[in-house]
């Protein structure tokens, strides 16, 4: 599996002048969706819910810039296949092929349909299940039109037209800040070293906005409970290319493991592309050297407050 890897990045970066260029095409597309979400955030929007709980929003602007993403995308690179989080793919036209765009139209929608600026449109490329590429549109204060944050492999990350790079660090700081799961505090617990300066935490509701804030260096880390890999990609693209690096681990294991590649047992096969939109594990993105630290000093709380309930029953 390790040789696999290797020759099918060997073969990606033979071929990577046709990814390089595609770096300001795709930003285009992005600011494109940024002018959408812009122009449309505060006005009111009908709002569909994917699930029963009502927890899992969808609006007319996701399927706006998914259907615009997909055109646009489509015309750059005919022969890639697509695979997004809203169900308008045209699933029987997509034809084998390695490369596949990731899209996540509008990443924070709860936020964005209540009126708060944290949101972010993301699109990740993936060859043979390694992500090489992603772009991430969001909003941020002083730029009218917001920031696209981009990254290709071993070409490096750029906000807007400028390169961002972090150094590698070892450890974490209590007073700098991490992204952490809301429920994070209450099932897992920091140990060692790390147990008193673990961060300080911050909760966006946009997987795509933190790992910006990852790249950018405004966070040290941050962990996400069960992504979708559309939710993910791109931002494990860009913050790889400022500098840091990501983990995952599957529902159920113990064992933490590089994203690169992401998915291990690779088919082109449109039908199996298509049951990615099952991919859920937990990930965690983070400057140069913080990974194995992170792991190695976190560990499931105990079930304190089950055990407690049981007293009341």
């Amino acid at each position: 599996m390790y040789n696999r890897c290797i020759n099918s990045m060997e073969y990606f970066m033979a071929n990577s002048t046709q990814i390089s260029a595609l770096r300001q095409p795709v930003t285009d597309i992005m600011w494109e969706c940024g002018n959408i979400l812009l122009s449309n955030f505060g006005h009111s929007l009908q709002v569909e819910y994917k699930d029963c709980k009502k927890s899992d929003p969808v609006t007319e602007i996701d399927r706006q810039l998914q259907n615009t993403i997909i055109k646009s995308l489509g015309t750059l690179t005919p022969d890639y296949n697509v695979l997004g989080e809203e169900e308008q793919l045209e699933e029987d036209n997509q034809k084998p092929s390695d490369y596949l765009w990731v899209i996540d139209p509008l990443d924070g929608t709860t936020n964005y349909i209540n009126n708060v600026p944290i949101f972010g449109s993301s699109i990740g490329l993936m060859y043979k299940g390694s992500i090489v590429a992603g772009w991430i549109y969001i909003p941020w204060p002083n730029k009218d039109n917001g920031l696209v944050i981009s990254g290709i492999s071993n070409e490096g990350c750029h906000v807007n037209q400028s390169p961002v790079h972090n150094e590698p660090v070892k450890e974490t700081e209590g007073s700098k800040l991490i992204g952490l799961p809301g429920f994070f505090l209450s099932t897992h617990k920091f140990t060692g070293s790390m147990a008193q300066k673990f961060g300080e935490p911050r909760g966006t509701g946009s997987i795509a906005y933190e790992c910006c804030l990852c790249a950018i260096g405004s966070t040290q880390y941050s962990i996400f409970g069960a992504p979708k890999l559309w939710d993910i990609a791109g931002g494990i693209a860009i913050v790889k290319e400022a500098g840091g690096e990501s983990v995952t681990k599957p529902s159920g294991s113990r064992s933490w493991s590089p994203t690169e590649p992401l998915i291990t047992d690779w088919d082109p096969k449109p039908e199996s592309i298509q049951e990615l939109k099952k991919w859920s594990n937990s990930v965690i993105v983070c400057k140069s050297g913080l990974a194995n630290y992170i792991t190695s000093h976190m560990s499931p709380q105990k079930q304190v407050m089950k055990r407690i309930g049981k007293l009341f029953t």
